[in-house]
């Protein structure tokens, strides 16, 4: 994917990987912010879809900005919320849609603890404002800003989506070299056979929030990750042995903040 890269904008804090791809352009947004977020904009025809929400008020100050200076001719017409019930002051104007279990996770359900986590972590410079949706969707093909997707939902009920004009998918929280959060062991069988479906239609591009453009060879490579955090689910006899194990390991995975989630909800009675 990289040779697809026609254009690199730096900004002030994040920058910006704009993709060729066809009748579709892709600007995806590396925040650089202390979750490491990444914030896709599909642009196709003078219309763009924009795929999650930065999470801190910088960036959305200046996705924004990089909108109004370099996109103002195309038209903003949906913004898709599936793991980001946050950051209502994002284009507050622009048409949200989700799924009513999606938005339910990420407000009221597992979803939520993992947001007040970050409240409680980052205070003011976060933005925990929820957003209103505009339109439930359904996992039957919707043109948003004319672009096809079809979602797929996951075991906690919030889904990922695949796009078929640029035969790519977005998953959560995929990420090579990239920590995971999982909910409960028998959530890894769920995230793993999920995986392997997702090898068996030989996308071209994997789209993550946490990472920059991936392949199916990094869908692999998590596939193992997470084998291996079920192997010793059972063995580690507390939340200090769990993380030791996984770090000697995994020596080089970043995001060890996205571990701790993990040994959160596997230590809860601890």
């Amino acid at each position: 994917m990289e040779n697809n890269i026609s254009q690199i904008i730096k900004l002030n804090k994040g920058e910006i990987h704009i993709y060729d791809l066809g009748e579709i352009k892709l600007h995806a947004y590396k925040t650089n912010d202390p979750l490491n977020n990444e914030v896709y904009i599909l642009e196709k025809n003078q219309e763009a879809l924009i795929v999650e929400t930065p999470c801190f008020f910088e960036n959305i100050k200046e996705l924004e900005l990089y909108l109004k200076l370099n996109l103002s001719k195309i038209k903003i017409n949906g913004i898709l919320v599936m793991y980001r019930a946050i950051g209502a002051s994002f284009l507050p104007d622009v048409k949200r849609y989700s799924t009513k279990n999606a938005f339910y996770y990420c407000n009221k359900g597992a979803g939520r603890i993992v947001t007040d986590c970050h409240i409680r972590t980052y205070g003011k410079i976060f933005d925990s404002s929820v957003p209103v949706i505009h339109e439930y969707i359904d996992n039957s093909e919707t043109i948003i800003a004319g672009i096809r997707i079809r979602i797929f939902y996951t075991s906690s009920k919030t889904f990922n989506v695949e796009f078929p004009d640029i035969n790519a998918v977005y998953l959560h929280l995929l990420g090579h070299h990239v920590h995971s959060i999982v909910l409960h062991k028998a959530d890894i069988i769920y995230m793993i056979t999920h995986l392997k479906s997702i090898l068996a239609k030989h996308y071209d591009l994997v789209l993550t929030p946490y990472y920059s453009l991936e392949t199916l060879k990094d869908v692999q490579n998590k596939i193992e990750y997470l084998r291996f955090l079920h192997s010793i689910a059972g063995i580690a006899k507390s939340p200090e042995e769990f993380k030791r194990i996984v770090q000697k390991n995994y020596p080089n995975y970043r995001e060890k903040k996205l571990l701790n989630r993990t040994i959160e909800f596997f230590f809860a009675d601890y």
